[in-house]
């Protein structure tokens, strides 16, 4: 992919994902609706708790991106897709099917939630909100293993960074329309909202392993020997 289709494809996927957010992160965005007085402190805060999520998703996407690469160099990129695809329906499975078994999950979430609890007790700084949004990121999130999934296929530190830096600015306008408008956004609405994620995280791992499966079809799962010998005659001409 290119750096441009990396980009257009983190960003749709942060734009139709924050529907998830709205119903996961929801309760978070609308406690920090309450706390804030002026416009501009609010506007601002909105920024920085935002930024803060999306450096936090950007960290993760050069560490898998930069795993993706290890294995595209040792050729096995179509593998790596197929095995991206396929773990996020087995996490698919385990967080929504499984929970009372995910203990792992479950730890991890009281780690993060205790960082939270933490930082919502300290007197509030300039900088309090991107805080917040660097360590609510870090969060268990089955859109996010989505992302995630995504950057490591890319096979590229620096696409997997850019991709998921703009997965979280694509999860922004819709969150910040939370906090700007909390009242409009019922619980009944945000019930209904999160029941659409699971198809669309389905949906994209079916895709990420068909890209791996070498089909030949465009764009969906492209045929990498024809890649390569495009490639093979350009260079012996």
């Amino acid at each position: 992919m290119s750096l441009l289709e990396i980009s257009l494809a983190g960003f749709t996927m942060g734009i139709v994902g924050s529907l998830h957010c709205v119903g996961m992160c929801g309760p978070i965005a609308l406690g920090l609706a309450g706390s804030f007085e002026r416009k501009s402190e609010r506007l601002r805060n909105i920024v920085l708790y935002n930024t803060g999520r999306a450096l936090s998703y950007s960290s993760m996407g050069i560490v898998l991106g930069l795993i993706g690469n290890r294995f595209a160099l040792a050729g096995f990129q179509q593998t790596l897709s197929i095995v991206a695809g396929s773990l996020i329906i087995i996490m698919f499975l385990m967080h929504y099917s499984f929970k009372k078994n995910t203990i792992l999950f479950k730890a991890w979430n009281l780690r993060i939630q205790k960082r939270l609890g933490e930082l919502l007790s300290r007197p509030k700084t300039f900088w309090y909100h991107l805080e917040l949004g660097i360590i609510n990121a870090w969060l268990p999130c089955g859109l996010v293993y989505l992302a995630l999934a995504t950057a490591l296929a890319s096979a590229n530190a620096w696409y997997g960074a850019i991709f998921m830096f703009l997965f979280g600015l694509g999860t922004t306008p819709l969150m910040a329309s939370l906090m700007l408008a909390g009242n409009y956004f019922s619980i009944s609405l945000r019930t209904k909202i999160t029941r659409l994620i699971p198809v669309f995280i389905l949906a994209s791992a079916s895709l990420l392993i068909l890209r791996g499966m070498n089909l030949g079809i465009p764009y969906v799962s492209p045929s990498v020997d024809v890649v390569h010998n495009c490639v093979s005659k350009c260079c012996h001409r």
